[in-house]
């Protein structure tokens, strides 16, 4: 789309410079304006579109805000733990159900 206008911007100029006399009696000006307009009307209704898609998306990455607000206050606080107590800082490991010793402390997923 881009190289269709540029193409068409220098194809305007061209015909703009080399005509003679009256450019209303050039029919190939008057047919270079006239597919330039088509290509004009084309990339605004793709801009509109284009607009509507971005609203559409914008409108669902809000959706998503609340759970990413939330998920990030949940994972530095479980990351600064660690800092209150170190007993924080290997609980997590000790509590993992991929150990082949079993755990005497509950894990995390049944409290």
């Amino acid at each position: 789309s881009g190289i269709n206008a540029e193409y068409g911007e220098d194809k305007i100029l061209e015909v703009l410079s080399t005509s003679e006399g009256n450019i209303l009696e050039d029919e190939t000006a008057i047919q270079v304006l006239s597919s330039s307009k088509v290509l004009a009307n084309e990339i605004s209704e793709k801009q509109e579109i284009a607009a509507v898609t971005e609203k559409k998306i914008n409108e669902t990455r809000q959706e998503y805000l609340p759970i990413a607000v939330h998920s990030s206050v949940l994972f530095f606080t479980i990351s600064d733990l660690a800092a209150i107590d170190p007993m924080y800082q290997y609980s997590l490991p000790c509590t993992s159900t991929s150990s082949s010793v079993p755990s005497t402390t509950p894990s995390l997923t049944t409290i």
